[in-house]
């Protein structure tokens, strides 16, 4: 068993939490500057848009890994309109929402027709 201070120190430097997204509900495009993201999907699919121009698209469906560098823009969302999605979240940072730096220019940068059409 890890010592006390041990534990300690480990969760000065990291956040792990759940996230559960309703239906179609979708994030404001942001970015964790100076730590990573890695991310489980438990259950449903989730989609990303993620990239300096929001030029890559990702599916994560149940039982899959999704790795988000430091510093990389990226819109979470659920793209059902029937079924919510849940996913285990780890961060390098102690703080869930505290170190976000929201990118409100590329809000509108997404072609959100194809990740409609590449999420089925």
């Amino acid at each position: 068993m890890p010592s006390a201070s041990l534990l300690k120190a480990w969760s000065r430097s990291k956040c792990i939490f759940s996230s559960r997204r309703f239906r179609r509900p979708r994030a404001k495009t942001h970015l964790h500057a100076a730590h990573e993201t890695a991310i489980y999907q438990l259950s449903g699919i989730s989609g990303c848009w993620y990239g300096e121009r929001m030029e890559h698209h990702a599916v994560v469906h149940a039982g899959d890994f999704f790795y988000i560098l430091a510093g990389v823009p990226h819109i979470p969302y659920n793209p059902s309109a029937d079924e919510p999605c849940v996913a285990v979240i780890a961060r390098t940072d102690p703080n869930e929402q505290e170190s976000l730096t929201m990118r409100p220019d590329l809000d509108a940068l997404p072609d959100w027709s194809k990740a409609a059409s590449s999420s089925v």
